[in-house]
């Protein structure tokens, strides 16, 4: 099966490809993929990040009389902005926008027009370039959140014990730090398959037109795969993002 040519004319959503992706032979090809390149449990790590907000909610109570108050709140701020850089980066709306230039690449080789498919495809080279920062920047922001935690952590815990609450909070401030360095490790995998469209030469004039097509499609699979794990990850994050908005309207306050 053409995977490119299976693609809907118009192209808006991820609801108009998400039955594609659904069929059992090509759901483990895209798996696959994925797997290639994330080093990481994908579905545990978006879990713990839609619970972010409700940890951190929890574990505020009863120590926002603690010196390291302020810097607790910041670190929260910091997340609640990550969590909206993560929501707002578009990858599933630019990895839609690359598998719309595949299908207009396909026709232009299908009309022999080798030469405009060539320079339609630079256009999803640009969308990867452009990918390939942003996933740099945010896995870069992860772990710089991981290591303000584990800072917190260390801190927390020198600290006299009055009750449980600072005991809870240090366990909280452990299992977030490990959740942003695996949030981090899946903008690394994101980093490297983007890294790579970006470089990849799909198509030449010298080749043949079946073996044209075919280079296509494995592209258009690829991009596939990056839009659907993307999507995924939109869902949590966007889930994520809820919650830690709900926590900085509703912060405790005189415990």
């Amino acid at each position: 099966m053409s995977i490119v040519t299976n693609l809907p004319s118009e192209i808006h959503c991820w609801d108009n490809v998400e039955s594609i992706t659904e069929s059992a032979s090509l759901s483990k090809e895209l798996a696959d993929i994925t797997q290639k390149y994330q080093t990481i449990n994908i579905a545990d790590t978006m879990s713990t990040l839609k619970e972010v907000g409700s940890l951190w909610k929890a574990a505020l109570v009863g120590n926002m009389h603690l010196p390291c108050s302020p810097r607790i709140l910041r670190t929260l701020s910091r997340c609640q902005s990550l969590s909206y850089d993560m929501t707002g980066c578009g990858f599933v709306r630019q990895s839609l926008q690359a598998l719309g230039y595949h299908k207009l690449v396909l026709t232009m080789v299908q009309k022999q027009k080798v030469d405009i498919a060539m320079k339609l495809l630079v256009k999803t080279e640009e969308i990867a370039k452009k990918m390939t920062k942003t996933s740099q920047d945010l896995a870069k922001a992860s772990q710089d959140l991981a290591e303000t935690f584990q800072d917190l952590e260390k801190v927390i815990s020198e600290l006299p014990k009055e009750d449980d609450s600072s005991a809870k909070l240090v366990k909280t401030l452990g299992i977030l730090k490990s959740t942003f360095e695996n949030t981090r490790e899946f903008w690394k995998g994101i980093e490297k398959q983007c890294e790579e469209l970006s470089k990849v030469k799909i198509i030449n004039v010298d080749d043949s037109e079946s073996k044209n097509i075919d280079a296509i499609d494995a592209s258009g699979l690829n991009w596939l795969a990056l839009g659907k794990i993307n999507n995924t990850a939109y869902i949590s994050l966007s889930l994520a993002r809820k919650n830690i908005d709900q926590v900085m309207c509703n912060l405790p306050v005189g415990q």
